[in-house]
Formats: structure tokens, sequence, C-alpha cells
């Protein structure tokens, strides 16, 4: 989380939340979501991980981005582009 500097929580739920972040080094805002690995069985692990594999795999304009994804201190990161507009459910 060093490249990143947190502006606020967006959500949050019973594995982790989603923060509002800027990267240090050039201010583009993106999304993280922190899932807390401690909270998780081996299984759910697994599926998270998934998760951040199968979205570095979806390539479309009409899809969040991803754009990358770590373990620190005890957490699994996923890194996202920021939907400024709002989200679908807004939209609708």
């Amino acid at each position: 989380m060093n490249k990143y500097e947190q502006i606020r929580v967006l959500g949050e739920g019973g594995y982790g939340k989603a923060i509002l972040c800027k990267r240090k080094s050039d201010s583009n805002l993106f999304v993280i979501k922190e899932i807390r690995l401690s909270s998780l069985s081996p299984n759910d692990r697994e599926e998270a991980m998934k998760e951040a594999e199968v979205l570095s795999s979806l390539h479309s304009p009409f899809i969040i981005s991803y754009i990358e994804s770590f373990q620190e201190r005890g957490c699994f990161y996923i890194v996202m582009e920021y939907a400024d507009g709002g989200d679908l459910a807004q939209k609708i």
C-alpha cells in the first residue's frame, strides 16, 4: 500500500472494504478492495485469488479494469480503476 494514499472508505462488507486511493506517482484515483485474509477459510482465500485472476483477464470498456493485486500485512488487495460516475444502481 506504500504506492497509494488512502482518501476514504467507499464501503465495507464481511470480509473487507473498498477504499478510494490516489496513486502517489501520478495522482490517479483507484479503488482498492482490501480483503482480510485472517477472516477467510482456505477455500475463501482461494476464491479471492481467483477473483483477481478473472478480473485481470477481462478487457472491455464496459467492465472496471484490473490494475494489480498483492498481499501485505495479512490482507489481499485488488486495485481497480475508479468509476467516478457512480455505480450501475445509481444510473438505473
